[in-house]
């Protein structure tokens, strides 16, 4: 397989299950407005080669912009893709249903959002909308450097979309003490105020060109999330997320799992340290 290219890649796996031709649809939507080339990857055990007419012609994939990977898992195939690529995002789709967090994710997914060398696009099965165009929505928790930098490259994508950007702040239930032990209380209009300036401040850092709002709700981070993504219709979310130690299993924050198994809707899981290197300037 020649593994040279000019052009920046987004690598894109597919296969014979419901998630390909939502992975196909939105791959080519961001490739196009990211100004990245398609890649359609398949994992096969067997020798590479085309993908199966059949399959490219269901999907609408040409011969030039699909490879079949040999490799022993498709997360390893999808990881060599990457590799030898440079790839600059990875689209993959997830089937995953149920409130376990292991659920959620398929292992080819877990396993390439674990090693946080890439963006990586999650794509539930029926997701996808007839017409793209809907804004982004992007959780912001704080305003610390990896925030604002998550912001910001949230930015860059929504410019490129040519879509608003809806940053959405969590204002989770305070505490307060009883005497033992630290229990739920409400908040006060102190806290309120304390993350209208943090997220003021983010908003700062962003180009005044951008159409951006901000929505700050009671509750969970990822209900907040969810809720105001299906109020605008959002086509894409983008969180950051940290990988929780070395296994493969342990891929994603609460947050981030929730918003994909709840909400059903397409997101970015973006880890701190690659936002400022999205969409840099050419």
């Amino acid at each position: 397989m020649n593994t040279a290219s000019s052009s920046a890649i987004a690598v894109c796996a597919v296969d014979d299950d419901p998630c390909a031709a939502d992975v196909v649809a939105t791959g080519r939507w961001l490739a196009s407005a990211l100004a990245l080339e398609p890649l359609f990857v398949r994992v096969s055990p067997a020798q590479p080669g085309r993908l199966p007419a059949a399959l490219a012609e269901d999907l609408g994939i040409t011969v030039n912009e699909a490879r079949v990977v040999t490799a022993d898992t498709p997360a390893q195939g999808i990881q060599r893709a990457v590799s030898e690529h440079n790839a600059r995002l990875v689209v993959m789709g997830s089937r995953g249903q149920g409130a376990l967090a292991s659920a959620v994710l398929g292992s080819a997914t877990r396993a390439v959002v674990a090693r946080r060398e890439v963006p990586v696009v999650v794509v539930r099965a029926g997701s996808v909308p007839v017409t793209f165009g809907g804004p982004l929505v992007c959780g912001v928790a704080d305003d610390n450097e990896d925030q604002v930098a998550l912001a910001q490259a949230a930015g860059r994508i929504a410019s490129r979309l040519d879509v608003p950007l809806v940053l959405v702040h969590a204002l989770e239930p305070g505490a307060y003490r009883t005497g033992s032990a630290r229990l739920p209380g409400p908040r006060v209009e102190g806290d309120r105020r304390a993350a209208e300036r943090k997220v003021a401040s983010v908003v700062a850092e962003l180009p005044a060109r951008l159409e951006t709002e901000v929505r700050i709700r009671d509750g969970s981070a990822a209900a907040a999330v969810v809720a105001v993504a299906d109020e605008c219709s959002a086509d894409l979310i983008v969180l950051g997320h940290r990988a929780r130690g070395a296994l493969a299993t342990a891929v994603t924050g609460s947050t981030a799992l929730e918003v994909i198994a709840k909400g059903g809707r397409t997101t970015m899981l973006l880890p701190p340290q690659l936002a400022a290197g999205v969409l840099p300037a050419p």
